[in-house]
């Protein structure tokens, strides 16, 4: 029997994990469960299989196809409202130009995410890299709240982790993914969706971003909440000190934290730091069509992390594109 089907084997490991994303109460539920409600503040929850949906009064829309800058454009006037719409009318006109470059880049990432389900070696070079020196128990459960979940799904039945993703909105192929738990939860909520120190290794990325100061202090609480006394927490993000990467990631999300707010903010939550390192090249023109560009044209194999990029070490660590933050949480925690 292979990894992955012994993590698959393992039915409904996640029972008696859900709590609350409204108020943080204790959801109990069975595997036999397929409806209920919070005790204490009445959300309604459903169960399908391996997909915990919070049903919550607000609605979320379709996933977010254009960057912030777009969304917030539609709200200026005069002048200002001329200068967005050249803007946004001269970016339709090079995504058409370059779409034949744009489809080939798709396909090099479904050919990887599909080999990231498959193979070990891949699995393998990831962990070296991002969970170097982590000592992780024997089959731990890894939550997932970032942007690029579809190969760590695969990445984490070939390495014998549980995986746990959060997200606000289903997609079709959470499905195909039964050795998964997905949690659904349409509204940002004060909680996380999990009962006190279960996790042993969380993993977000640039979706800090779109939080405001505040939230990110309550979200990295609440990470420390549902991390076992020693587990981990690695955030990956862009790095503010990177021209390019700072405006891309404000064009998106509308904002970014750097690297030293963050620490500060995982420092006043209670975690230790382990490291942070830098990596990826951060072009200083043109990122969007330079990283098209580049995945369209490299020959060898696609992948979506930067970590071993030649061009990265032409450039001062601090002026790459990305950072990496690897914390702990203390094994004693002061109640």
């Amino acid at each position: 029997m292979t990894t992955v089907d012994r993590v698959v084997e393992e039915r409904h490991w996640w029972d008696r994990l859900s709590a609350c994303p409204a108020c943080g109460a204790k959801v109990s539920a069975s595997a036999d469960a397929s409806r209920g409600r919070c005790g204490r503040c009445d959300l309604e929850w459903s169960q399908e299989g391996h997909i915990t949906e919070w049903h919550a009064e607000r609605p979320v829309g379709d996933e977010r196809a254009l960057p912030y800058e777009w969304i917030a454009g539609h709200r200026l006037a005069g002048r200002a409202k001329i200068i967005f719409l050249a803007k946004r009318a001269l970016w339709k006109l090079l995504t058409l130009i370059g779409f034949p470059v744009r489809h080939l880049v798709r396909r090099k990432l479904a050919a990887f995410q599909r080999r990231s389900l498959v193979d070990r070696t891949l699995a393998e070079q990831w962990r070296r890299h991002y969970l170097k020196g982590l000592a992780l128990p024997v089959n731990p459960l890894m939550f997932e709240y970032s942007y690029r979940k579809v190969e760590k799904l695969g990445f984490a039945a070939l390495l014998g982790f549980r995986i746990a993703i959060q997200d606000i909105r289903r997609h079709v192929w959470w499905g195909d993914h039964r050795h998964a738990w997905f949690q659904l939860v349409p509204v940002a909520g004060r909680y996380l969706p999990f009962t006190d120190s279960v996790v042993d290794l969380a993993f977000t990325d640039g979706v800090i971003f779109d939080m405001e100061r505040p939230s990110l202090d309550t979200f990295f609480r609440e990470c420390l909440r549902i991390l076992k006394p020693g587990g981990y927490l690695i955030i990956w993000g862009g790095n503010s000190r990177a021209r390019t990467r700072a405006l891309a990631e404000i064009r998106w999300h509308g904002r970014i934290h750097s690297l030293e707010e963050v620490r500060s903010s995982t420092g006043a939550a209670g975690f230790t730091e382990i490291d942070f390192s830098f990596e990826g090249y951060a072009p200083p023109m043109f990122p969007t069509v330079f990283n098209m560009l580049r995945a369209a044209l490299s020959p060898w194999p696609f992948k979506t992390y930067d970590y071993d990029s030649w061009l990265s070490r032409w450039q001062r660590p601090e002026r790459r594109s990305f950072w990496l933050l690897r914390l702990a949480k203390p094994s004693a925690v002061p109640s």
